[in-house]
């Protein structure tokens, strides 16, 4: 059995676990994980062996001559990316994590496990047995990373453990916290970037590593698995990017400190942990960017936990001034329990009504927080139904299958599983705009003849549901309205 991160220093588990021998002399974190299956003997639902789909073992240039590959590529950075650039105004993991997995296969792996699985979770189930491959893969190589490895100095190693992390919790059969275990022999390496902008992709990582162990540890109600005595105070907070980092920091120390610890440690520490909020709070911010929801968003979970942990009801009027200088209206509030309640609402009228991904990614942890303590009946309901709500599946056939009429196989399986889940799916562009255009303007004129003659309409015609055919001439039959490739095939 080997050990995923050997390149991390681990802070020690309850050690009532077998630990491996390597793992054991090397005085390391063990996961226990059992020996990895060889890809070779890896099987889609087909029975065929993923290397004859998918070329695991060809550079990825290589690698992105099948198509399949290159749509999960492509998904990954029109779709995934922007989850891991809330606070990076140079979009690293948009831009130089694609750029780097052209020619880095740890990378590369990670990138097609995440987007793959990601696919198999909301569009083509089948794609999972493509992710759990080049997840086998990924993990492999991470394995045989040295401590003084380039992969590590340049950041690699911590994106690709991010990228890790977030396909973990989309797998669901996985410990989501598994990639996190263990930080943080990186920190003699951040101290001198975390300052600046223009640190590179070590830079990045290190901020949304730190954003998922905050995320983990308010659903898991747990301290962070990073130790975040060794950082400092950001100095240069000049952009939007920069304040949601300086929150992000000062919630993981509020975390550490507070949560897990004893009652005469919180209460003493309490006005120390208000100061980082204070020393970040500015007056009411508009939303005009995902990073100004989520440092709002850090900013409300960061005095809930303190409200948490008030012990006076001078502390409670004091954190609900503070509230309040957000401009968010909060009325007269009695108890910590009311001030909890509007902190609850706020985080989710921000996350909703933003509606933005990597908004609604990275306020999980803060609703899973807060949320529980939103009381009144009605808010309730709502928060349900927002969190379930679901829009029409969309596919988007290529010209091939318009001419072909006929959907592929993914596209088929994607709008057939819409059809069973939502009980509709949206084919696009399936049928010229110019052909619908002339045959609705013939049956909108029909209409308002047929509406005008009242009582005189035609038999069983209801003015109020208006039934009405296609008029049965062949200047209005188009084959591509009639014998569209969509409807056949989907209603058989």
């Amino acid at each position: 059995m080997k050990c995923l991160h050997h390149f991390f220093v681990i802070l020690a588990g309850d050690e009532a676990f077998p630990v491996c021998q390597r793992c054991s002399k090397a005085q390391r974190y063990c996961d226990r994980a059992g020996r990895l299956a060889p890809a070779s003997k890896r099987l889609d639902r087909n029975g065929l062996t993923i290397e004859n789909n998918v070329s695991l073992d060809k550079a990825p240039r290589k690698a992105l001559e099948s198509s399949e590959l290159a749509n999960y590529f492509r998904h990954y950075i029109n779709n995934v990316a922007m989850w891991y650039d809330l606070s990076d105004s140079q979009c690293q993991f948009s831009t130089e994590v694609p750029a780097i997995a052209l020619d880095e296969p740890l990378l590369f792996y990670a990138v097609i496990a995440l987007s793959a699985m990601h696919v198999s979770q909301t569009t083509v189930p089948s794609a999972r047995s493509t992710a759990e491959a080049y997840h086998t893969r990924c993990i492999r190589r991470l394995i045989d990373l040295e401590p003084e490895d380039v992969l590590i100095k340049k950041g690699v190693a911590l994106a690709t453990t991010c990228l890790l992390r977030s396909y973990e919790i989309l797998a669901e059969g996985h410990d989501p916290n598994r990639h996190l275990k263990g930080a943080f022999s990186l920190a003699s390496q951040l101290r001198g970037v975390l300052d600046h902008p223009s640190g590179g992709l070590l830079h990045s990582g290190f901020w949304n590593y730190l954003r998922e162990d905050i995320t983990f540890s308010l659903f898991g109600n747990c301290t962070l698995k990073i130790d975040l005595g060794p950082i400092p105070r950001l100095r240069n907070v000049l952009s939007d990017q920069d304040r949601l980092n300086a929150i992000s920091l000062a919630l993981g120390r509020i975390v550490n400190t507070m949560i897990g610890s004893t009652v005469e440690n919180a209460r003493n520490s309490w006005a120390t942990m208000l100061s980082y909020v204070e020393d970040w709070l500015l007056p009411a911010v508009h939303m005009l960017k995902a990073c100004h929801a989520a440092s709002w968003h850090y900013c409300l979970v960061s005095l809930a936990i303190l409200t948490m942990h008030a012990r006076t009801v001078v502390q409670v009027e004091k954190l609900a001034s503070l509230v309040s200088s957000m401009g968010i209206p909060i009325g007269t509030v009695k108890t910590g329990e009311d001030l909890l309640e509007h902190i609850g609402l706020e985080i989710c009228g921000i996350a909703f009504t933003s509606n933005e991904p990597p908004v609604l990614v990275n306020a999980f942890g803060p609703i899973s927080y807060c949320a529980k303590y939103i009381r009144t009946e009605a808010s309730q309901q709502e928060l349900r139904l927002f969190s379930t709500q679901r829009l029409p599946q969309v596919v988007r056939p290529s010209a091939e299958e318009i001419q072909r009429k006929r959907l592929s196989e993914r596209n088929l399986e994607i709008a057939v599983r819409s059809v069973h889940l939502d009980g509709l799916v949206v084919v696009e562009d399936v049928v010229p705009h110019e052909h619908l255009d002339h045959l609705n303007a013939k049956m909108v004129g029909d209409a308002r003849v047929l509406q005008a003659r009242g009582e005189d309409s035609p038999f069983n015609y209801n003015v109020g549901n208006i039934q009405q055919d296609a008029p049965p001439y062949a200047e209005y039959f188009y084959p591509s309205i009639f014998t569209s490739c969509a409807t056949p095939i989907l209603t058989s």
